[in-house]
């Protein structure tokens, strides 16, 4: 919440809900990865998300990713975290 408020002649003060989003470029399944794969160039994407809201270590280049080895299933569309990919 934030306060806003109006010190005229008539003051006045309200708390507004606010949202805050820290949009970042991320790396993303282009399609559904299956555990064990290789990693390659036409398997990912780059998306823009919030990344306040990403509670695991993400990637934000393509090239950190190509040629690793998937640790488990992820789907199509998901982040693409540390703890998938390695």
């Amino acid at each position: 919440m934030i306060g806003v408020r109006c010190e005229g002649k008539k003051p006045w003060k309200i708390f507004v809900p606010v949202d805050i989003a820290t949009l970042e470029p991320v790396v993303v399944a282009a399609r559904t990865l299956a555990r064990g794969q290789f990693l390659d160039r036409g398997d990912l994407k780059i998306e823009q998300r919030d990344t306040g809201r990403i509670h695991k270590a993400y990637f934000s280049d393509l090239k950190d990713l190509i040629g690793l080895r998937i640790r488990r299933q992820i789907s199509a569309g998901r982040i693409v975290t540390s703890s998938g990919a390695g």
